[in-house]
């Protein structure tokens, strides 16, 4: 099953563990990976050196006899994978590629066999979990990794089918509020530095533009989490906002005082004092 699962689900393979054509290249890259992708699927023989290199580590991988009779396993295995049928049995010649493959390009077949110890065996064969049930889950993450930046309160939900944790993202949120009062307090503003910084994370994030949007964006982490926003960046960004209130504070303290006090508004008093409440209420801004 494992040793077919590469020609027949390549695609989804790749996907979910990413393979990279040079060694030592990171492995989230998505250049990288897409050129190895490219390759594999448009040159037969290197594909066929990875199909050889991935075959034998996963031969070796489930071989529980002496060291000498590995090679003979390999062969009866992939032979009998390989031979579907009358007039489809094309297990000799499959073994025949694979073994000259490791010969004639050594540097695909060793690819292989690092791809399958390393992605293959170590997240699938030994995790949980179909590929189908872990495209999911992948594909729930891109969508987090996006909506984490429009939406934080609404990113929990997705991340719920993503396998992330409510704690886990609370610390994402926590952490980017820190960037972003970090780089606030260096600069007096949210950078340009800071900005180009956020565009290189994982997700679409391509609406924090501006030092404004930013702005935006730190309401809602702050929101997310029950942070309090800093008195300097709303005064920068949202003085309006920091005016009115402090004056709706004011009120509401002098009624509070008022009523300690013992001091009673007349009727008439008492409802302009609430009209002037309301009017400053009215115009706060909306969040």
């Amino acid at each position: 099953m494992h040793l077919t699962c590469l020609d027949e689900r390549s695609n989804d393979l790749f996907v979910l563990f990413p393979p990279t054509q040079v060694e030592g290249s990171d492995k989230n890259n998505k250049n990288s990976s897409n050129e190895f992708i490219k390759t594999y699927n448009n040159e037969p023989a290197k594909k066929l050196a990875f199909a050889a290199g991935f075959s034998h580590a996963i031969c070796a991988h489930f071989f529980d006899g002496k060291s000498h009779h590995l090679d003979e396993f390999i062969k009866r295995v992939i032979i009998k994978t390989f031979n579907y049928g009358f007039m489809m049995n094309m297990g000799k010649l499959m073994n025949k590629g694979f073994s000259n493959a490791k010969y004639t390009n050594p540097e695909y077949y060793k690819l292989g066999c690092a791809w399958a110890q390393s992605s293959y065996i170590e997240k699938f064969v030994n995790g949980k979990g179909t590929i189908d049930e872990l495209l999911r889950i992948h594909q729930a993450k891109e969508e987090y990794y996006t909506e984490r930046f429009f939406d934080p309160k609404v990113a929990y939900e997705t991340a719920q089918r993503a396998k992330i944790t409510i704690k886990e993202h609370q610390a994402w949120c926590n952490s980017m509020i820190e960037k972003l009062e970090s780089d606030f307090s260096q600069n007096e503003r949210f950078s340009d530095g800071l900005i180009n910084h956020l565009h290189k994370l994982d997700g679409d994030n391509c609406q924090l533009n501006t030092s404004l949007q930013v702005y935006f964006f730190y309401e809602d982490l702050c929101s997310t989490v029950s942070h309090a926003k800093r008195i300097d960046i709303i005064k920068c960004y949202d003085p309006d906002h920091e005016n009115l209130d402090t004056e709706y504070d004011e009120l509401e303290n002098r009624e509070q005082n008022n009523c300690d006090a013992g001091i009673n508004f007349d009727e008439a008093t008492r409802y302009e004092h609430y009209l002037a409440l309301w009017q400053i209420e009215k115009n706060l801004p909306q969040s």
